[in-house]
């Protein structure tokens, strides 16, 4: 089977560059209406079955489901400044909670031979 469907796109796509001009530009016109009609109707089995999903959830509309979506929940740790666990040694205003991406002023003093629990602040 899968031969005979290969001998006919050959054929196809012989029978297609045979055509003048004219010819493949109505076949163009012809072949992007068909699409446009394929697309239609895939969209419109879509909307349907999003549809029924919709009210075997209990709700009465698509709207309906996005306004719930759209209410986001706020993260609890959002806002929440942590302390800093680290300070420079050569300049007390600098300081790293030892979260995120390291400083370079860290990155400086370990590749200098320092060790990272040298930087511990003391309570």
């Amino acid at each position: 089977m899968a031969k005979e469907t290969k001998a006919e796109e050959k054929d196809v796509v012989s029978a297609i560059s045979d055509m003048s001009l004219e010819d493949l530009m109505a076949f163009n016109v012809e072949v992007e209406s068909l699409i446009n009609r394929r697309q239609h109707n895939l969209r419109k089995e879509l909307y349907e079955q999003m549809m029924t999903l919709v009210s075997n959830a209990g709700f009465t509309s698509l709207d309906e489901v996005l306004a719930v979506q759209k209410a986001r929940r706020v993260r609890s740790d959002k806002g929440i400044k942590t302390f800093p666990r680290y300070r420079n040694p050569a300049d007390n205003t600098q300081t790293w909670s030892g979260r995120g991406r390291r400083p370079q002023w860290v990155v400086n003093y370990l590749s200098q031979g320092g060790d990272l629990q040298a930087l511990v602040m003391e309570e």
